[in-house]
């Protein structure tokens, strides 16, 4: 297992700095699409992760307890814990379980996606266990081709500069993180040790979370391409506006919007902290094209409606859920807690959670609006090409409103979520290797801390994991933007 992590963090490493010489080594790099031995290579790291055990984390062991009080014991796991099983304990799909006292914190698809895995498993622990490995593999590779295929709507990942060598030739060597060289922008994501280890090595959902999610913004950038066919174009003009709003679900335009607002409603059914994204994805198809995906909101408003009520959650004392969510501290309100009861020796008080999450929403409003105010510039209207020795590039749309997806994002995770761990952070890798590279690889590297599993100190962590690599990384990109 050593070895392995060894071998890995070097190819990692090589990957993303290919300009550090090592002896005799090649770059995945060299070529702006991954060649197929590298491919071979990438999956075969990803596979043999796949295999291993958990290394630290029984996560997936819980993922099994929930089908299995479902399917064996028909039992909502909403509203019923493992601890009222008598001996639950003897049931091997069940023991190695360590929150026997709460109930179930995901979404009500993702507990349905438990139930399907353990009733095709013949009861068998080690059968469930492969198969919820086996469906994250799955779930890797679709993030990756998703990804991949994302990519080319955003060529100008970058930092205050234009990544187009035309434009500036010097920026690969400024800006060795999202320069125009988007190979390795993907292999940041393919290859991060967070989704590698969290991911396939522990069996972590935020990576369906992670494709579910980015699916929304792929189906959305991919619509944008897209022409209104002109014999539909034709047909509306003759037909009743019932009739043109009905016909614009089969429009390839159209039919990409509601895909991907279905996608990120289902993906809200799979882990709640996506439903802050729903507002800026519909709020970025208004601006473009002026239209309200109607479709995709009733699919996903009923995909909601009839998964939950199959739990009966809509009856169910909500009470418990919200205390497992003050399970772990490892946020930012955990420093300030810390530091608080060390000068004054008590704890604070419980209305700072109320205005941590003011704050939070007076932030979200003004993201909101300043994108809702913005004047709409697609892709191909960059100007101020004549100031590439100045740097000074006007962003697309797109690109602005990915970077907002992920601030609101990672400000939620990081900073105002009271329970945090650093496999979380797999659902915002494709948003931030896209928008902030930089920052995306720092937070990646720091967040590796998190296999130690050191309990101990969560200001010592929070600070080496999140604030320095960030801060640093911050300052630094600040610093470029101004030289």
């Amino acid at each position: 297992m050593l070895v392995f992590v060894i071998i890995y963090g070097f190819i990692f490493f090589k990957t993303i700095f290919p300009d550090f010489n090592f002896p005799k080594f090649t770059s995945f790099t060299e070529k702006q699409t991954p060649s197929q031995n590298d491919l071979s290579c990438l999956i075969a790291i990803a596979f043999i992760s796949t295999l291993m055990l958990p290394a630290n984390s029984s996560d997936i062991f819980g993922y099994i307890s929930f089908g299995e009080q479902i399917v064996q014991y028909h039992q909502n796991p909403y509203s019923e814990i493992l601890a009222n099983i008598e001996n639950w304990r003897l049931d091997p799909l069940l023991g190695n379980k360590r929150w026997e006292y709460n109930p179930s914190p995901y979404g009500p698809v993702f507990t349905l996606i438990c139930k399907f895995f353990v009733s095709i498993s013949w009861n068998n622990l080690w059968f469930s266990f492969f198969i919820f490995k086996i469906f994250n593999f799955i779930c890797y590779l679709l993030l990756i081709y998703i990804f991949h295929h994302t990519l080319q709507y955003f060529p100008t990942v970058h930092y205050g500069h234009s990544s187009s060598s035309a434009l500036n030739p010097h920026a690969q060597e400024e800006y060795p993180m999202g320069t125009s060289d988007s190979s390795r922008v993907w292999y940041l994501l393919a290859l991060n040790p967070l989704l590698i280890i969290q991911g396939l090595w522990n069996g972590h959902n935020d990576l369906l979370l992670a494709v579910l999610a980015f699916a929304s913004v792929f189906f959305t950038v991919k619509a944008f391409e897209k022409k209104v066919s002109p014999a539909r174009a034709l047909l509306r003009i003759a037909q009743s506006s019932i009739v043109q709003w009905i016909l614009k679900f089969f429009e390839p335009k159209y039919l990409g919007f509601n895909l991907a607002i279905c996608f990120l409603i289902l993906s809200v059914l799979v882990k709640y902290i996506t439903i802050i994204l729903i507002p800026l994805l519909l709020l970025w198809i208004w601006k473009r094209e002026r239209y309200i995906p109607y479709y995709g909101l009733i699919t996903g408003i009923l995909c909601f409606y009839f998964s939950s009520q199959y739990f009966n959650l809509f009856n169910i004392d909500y009470t418990e859920i919200s205390n497992n969510a003050t399970l772990f501290h490892k946020s930012l309100f955990d420093v300030i807690n810390t530091v608080f009861k060390v000068i004054t020796k008590t704890d604070l008080p419980k209305s700072a959670v109320l205005v941590s999450l003011a704050a939070y929403a007076v932030f979200y409003a003004y993201i909101f609006f300043k994108l809702l105010f913005s004047k709409t510039r697609r892709n191909e209207d960059l100007k101020d090409h004549n100031n590439a020795e100045n740097g000074v590039f006007e962003q697309s749309i797109d690109l602005d409103f990915l970077k907002s997806l992920s601030v609101v994002y990672a400000v939620l995770l990081l900073i105002i979520s009271p329970k945090f761990h650093s496999w979380y952070l797999i659902s915002l890798l494709p948003f931030a290797a896209i928008s902030h590279p930089r920052c995306c690889f720092a937070l990646s590297l720091g967040h590796l801390l998190s296999i130690t599993f050191i309990d101990q100190a969560h200001i010592l962590n929070y600070l080496l994991m999140t604030v320095l690599p960030v801060t640093q990384t911050y300052f630094y990109d600040s610093y470029l933007r101004r030289n």
